[in-house]
Parts: C-alpha cells; structure tokens; sequence
C-alpha cells in the first residue's frame, strides 16, 4: 500500500509540474502570498534557533522553502526527500547548497536533523482510501519526530472550515494536537489564528525545551 500511495502522489505531482512548471500551481499552490505565509507560519515559532541548523522538508518539491529562509537571511543547511525527480532536478539546478533525495522517507534510518518541516504534503489523498491516508501521514509525522533532534512543524487542513472539497483530506486539530501530545511531546504549539483553513503545528523535543529554559527552577518540570 506505501508503494501505491507514493506512487499516486508522484504521478500526481509530476504531471501538475510538467503542465505549469516552476510556478506555485506546479507544486498544487494557489499563488505566492499563501505559500509565504504558510512559511511564515511554520518558522513563527522556531524563528530564533534557525540560524545554523540543519533543516529537513519532506515533500520539498521545488525548495522553495530553502528560497524562503535565504531571502529572510536565515543561515541553515537545507536538504529535502522528494519523490518527483523532474522537481529534483530542477532544485539541483537552481541551488547548489542543498541535498535532496528520491525515497520512501518512513524508511530511513541513522539520520538525524535539527528541524523537520512539512508543508502542504498531507493535503491530497489522489485517490487513495482516506482511512488509509491518515493512517500514512501519523505515521510520517511520527517518523519525522524520531528523526529529529530539536523539533518538528507541519501543516495540515483543518475540519473546522466553511466548505470542503472531495480531492482533499481534513483533519480534526484537536485529534492532531492529542495526538501529537500523546505520542511525540506534551511541548506543543497549534496555530490556526491565520486567514487559511489550515493548522501550523510546531512539536519540540524535552531536551530541546529543556536547554533553553535552564534556570534550575525549572528542572522540575523536566523528569517526566
């Protein structure tokens, strides 16, 4: 079922790139404006540790996020998984600073990133039985989490909007943020305070939170 899930996407995904090309509708974006903010959104709340770290995009499509962190003067090391070559390729082409790799990201093993981010890659099922898509992306985000060692953010659409379109998958932020406080780290933000019908959330490591709030008054709050 992986092998069918990401290859729906990746046919999906390099058919609307070879019909609108390095636009923000040839990686499913509506238009610039949107695609910042949602950028804005995912750095608002690690803004301040960026600098030097190594930041991994899962579903990096053409890197625009690493265009974004330059044009902001944030200084990171950047690599994304990718499963559409032609968007590779082109990246490769534009930027000669990063890594991107073609893969299955559930099964990577002994890697290890500063910050893991996502942004708009759990949004279309492309066919796929949503039971099982859901399914999929916890266990992304799950994989995500194991393999970082400061924190992670992603988006997702929410199911408290005002209408909804059959080719796109919602999900409940308050089953999310239960979710991610039960399986990944009660150290938690969940924004939807934003024009979009979607949820930014950020999930930081303990030890992460810990070293910067290092007054002992606060240790007690770690040992759990």
């Amino acid at each position: 079922m992986i092998n069918e899930i990401i290859n729906n996407q990746r046919n999906a995904y390099s058919e609307t790139f070879q019909n609108y090309g390095a636009t923000p509708q040839g990686t499913y974006q509506n238009n610039i404006e949107t695609q910042n903010l949602r950028f804005e959104r995912i750095t608002k709340h690690i803004l301040q540790y960026l600098n030097g770290c190594s930041i991994h995009d899962i579903g990096s499509g053409l890197c625009d996020f690493h265009n974004y962190l330059q044009l902001n003067d944030i200084n990171h090391f950047y690599s994304g998984t990718e499963i559409v070559q032609e968007m590779i390729d082109y990246s490769l082409k534009k930027y000669n600073d990063i890594k991107l790799y073609n893969r299955d990201f559930l099964l990577v093993e002994k890697e290890l990133y500063d910050f893991i981010v996502l942004s708009g890659t759990l949004n279309m099922t492309h066919g796929i039985d949503k039971k099982i898509w859901k399914k999929y992306c916890l266990n992304l985000i799950e994989k995500m989490f194991s393999m970082s060692s400061k924190g992670i953010v992603f988006n997702f659409l929410t199911s408290y909007n005002t209408f909804s379109q059959e080719d796109l998958i919602y999900f409940n932020p308050a089953k999310m943020l239960d979710f991610c406080i039960k399986k990944l780290s009660r150290f938690v933000v969940i924004d939807q305070s934003y024009p979009l019908y979607e949820v930014t959330i950020t999930v930081l490591k303990k030890d992460f939170v810990k070293s910067i709030y290092k007054n002992e008054c606060f240790d007690k709050y770690f040992k759990n």
